[in-house]
């Protein structure tokens, strides 16, 4: 059930509905453009063919899938990565998709381990 809800002040309307409205964030543009330069230029390709790493909690993942985290997180601007995540949930398959790549890692496999 839909409900909307609208009110007028001083001249302006304002109205809500429950519908989600996911705001696309600020720095997805230019993660596309980096991404698209790392594929463009070759160093994609030599990440994935010259960089071994052991699994570990790595899981199903690739270095590039972190890699193209790490990058979109550093460009973001945010101070945490939890805020990163958070932004990044509405546009994780976009930003995947720009390597080629199907699943997104989850927040806890780039978040340091307490001990």
């Amino acid at each position: 059930m839909s409900e909307t809800i609208g009110t007028t002040v001083a001249g302006i309307e304002l109205t809500t509905n429950e519908q989600a409205n996911p705001v696309t964030p600020s720095w997805l543009g230019e993660v596309l453009l980096i991404g698209e330069y790392w594929r463009t230029t070759g160093l994609l390709e030599r990440l994935q063919t010259q960089v071994r790493v052991n699994r570990g909690r790595m899981g199903q993942y690739e270095v590039c899938d972190f890699v193209l985290l790490l990058l979109a997180y550093a460009v973001s601007g945010l101070d945490t990565l939890q805020s990163f995540f958070e932004q990044l949930k509405s546009v994780k398959s976009i930003v995947m998709s720009v390597w080629q790549r199907q699943h997104c890692p989850v927040a806890s496999t780039l978040l340091p381990i307490s001990r």
